[in-house]
């Protein structure tokens, strides 16, 4: 800890939230940079700034002190020590959790918030309103459509939520993919698009990169306007984009993908995590200037279902990877990781029959599988970052440990390697 005797002043403003690569206690490894940055742009709400040397500070845990993990001049991995020192048991499992919460009427704060933030002491929430340039009547059935206006008011009110909280740890909001033209858009898979700018679906983008004589030029282009138009209303992580390759038409994800080219995929993948993430020179630092953290998915690679079918249903829960397939649908993966991807979410289903550089994986769901999570991504692809599960794996797609209890199957999962659990709390 840093003593000093801090000038400090009270500041109004919106509160951004910085993602923080943070998982089950571990952080993503960063290396320290050859110079400090900056002087970030800060604001607070209801904690205070301190200034110091010249320099501010924002005293989040309100001791009027600057702690290594407020200090931004530090090394990632040293504030991220010092930050996990602080927190009690129970924040460090509230920081392992993610879990839907959406905007009520005109912006308002709704349920569960005040649950979520006060008693499971969550940071990390998924947005699912859609955004659109009318508002939905209040009291109207469903979840509310809500204007860009509302949505940063809502989204900068649970920050000033979680600034409030003991160590004043920021929000971080992710969204389905939001910015392509698809009238039959479905919750909880991707939003419409609303007021966002909508481009043609994920296909059509592959299809123009390949047209286009810069290459990647088109992906560039449509991932700057969707970070510009997230980051605007303090959306700062994304559930995507999706790294799965186009092998089975009868998915019904698959028009989600981009493409059957491993390689194309590979290139767009690294485009969407330079543009979006904009990744310091080692590839491994999100920074202030990172419009949206992305959660890559659905390792090691959806769509390879037995029969074309899908494992967010038990009748498709076996991965077959035709065509010893495997080593191709990780490419993909390899360029985003190589960019410095923020997140990866392995996918539901569990390997059948699945063999790789002469090892046979076990037949359970990837996100408990410890070959697949931490053999794979992390020992074997060097992946830094921190693994986020899909939906509901605890309570209702445990494939493979079926007849395990709940908490034998939040063990595997974080034994395996999952850090973060979607959809359990």
């Amino acid at each position: 800890m840093v003593k000093v005797k801090p000038t400090i002043r009270r500041l109004a403003g919106v509160a951004i939230a910085i993602p923080l690569v943070l998982g089950s206690g571990v952080a993503t490894a960063v290396a320290a940079p050859e110079e400090s940055p900056s002087q970030p742009e800060l604001a607070a709400r209801t904690k205070s700034i301190i200034e110091y040397e010249g320099l501010q500070f924002k005293d989040l845990n309100d001791n009027g002190s600057v702690d290594a993990y407020e200090d931004w001049r530090l090394p990632v991995e040293e504030r991220v020590a010092d930050l996990v020192g602080e927190m009690t048991i129970e924040e460090k499992a509230g920081l392992m959790l993610i879990d839907t919460l959406n905007s009520g009427c005109e912006g308002q704060i709704a349920d569960p918030a005040d649950d979520y933030i006060e008693n499971q002491y969550m940071h990390r929430f998924i947005f699912r309103n859609v955004v659109d340039s009318t508002s939905s009547a209040c009291g109207a059935a469903g979840t509310p459509k809500i204007t860009p206006a509302q949505a940063a008011e809502f989204t900068n009110s649970i920050q000033q939520r979680t600034e409030e909280t003991r160590l004043g740890i920021p929000a971080l909001f992710k969204s389905n993919a939001r910015n392509h033209i698809d009238p039959d858009a479905r919750v909880g898979i991707n939003e419409a698009a609303g007021a966002f700018s909508a481009f043609p679906k994920e296909a059509g983008i592959a299809s123009a990169a390949l047209g286009d004589d810069s290459y990647m030029g088109v992906v560039e282009d449509f991932a700057s306007v969707m970070g510009d138009e997230w980051s605007s209303i303090g959306l700062r992580g994304m559930y995507g984009y999706m790294a799965d390759l186009s092998t089975d038409p009868r998915w019904y994800r698959v028009h989600e993908t981009f493409t059957e080219d491993a390689d194309l995929g590979a290139d767009i993948m690294g485009q969407l995590v330079e543009t979006l993430q904009s990744t310091s020179v080692d590839n491994l630092a999100l920074s202030p200037d990172t419009d949206v953290a992305l959660t890559m998915k659905h390792f090691p690679g959806g769509g390879p279902q037995e029969l074309g079918l899908d494992p967010h249903y038990a009748h498709g829960k076996t991965q077959v990877y035709p065509g010893n397939g495997f080593a191709n649908s990780l490419k993909p993966f390899r360029a985003a990781i190589d960019r410095g991807v923020s997140a990866i979410m392995p996918y539901y289903g569990a390997p059948m029959n699945v063999t790789y550089e002469g090892h046979t994986f076990p037949e359970t769901g990837f996100a408990f599988s410890d070959d697949i999570v931490n053999g794979l991504l992390r020992d074997q692809l060097n992946f830094q970052g921190y693994v986020n599960s899909d939906t509901g794996i605890i309570n209702d797609r445990a494939w493979g440990l079926e007849d395990a209890t709940v908490p034998q199957r939040v063990a595997a999962a974080i034994n395996g390697g999952t850090d973060t659990l979607s959809g359990f709390h």
